[in-house]
């Protein structure tokens, strides 16, 4: 492992569409931190966010780029029906 300045950046709370877009439109935050970490300026990349809908599109984009999740808020079997649900659905 190097010597990193930066261990890890967090996309936080990224639940609006206007705050996605910003992550996944053209010249988007996740490909320039993804850059970042190719390069070896940061070591990792994660999510910090409430709602599964929004990190399950984040997955879906960018499959193989998040080193970590952090899911705050309420985490219950009825938040993982809803996500069952929804994989059933993609």
């Amino acid at each position: 492992m190097g010597n990193f300045g930066i261990f890890g950046l967090r996309i936080h709370d990224a639940e609006t569409e206007w705050r996605f877009s910003q992550l996944t439109g053209e010249n988007n935050g996740v490909s320039y931190l993804l850059s970042l970490k190719e390069s070896g300026k940061i070591h990792s990349i994660s999510l910090g966010m409430n709602k599964p809908d929004y990190i399950l599109k984040l997955l879906e984009r960018f499959p193989h780029t998040f080193d970590a999740i952090l899911m705050a808020g309420c985490w219950n079997p009825v938040s993982y029906t809803h996500l069952r649900a929804h994989e059933t659905r993609h």
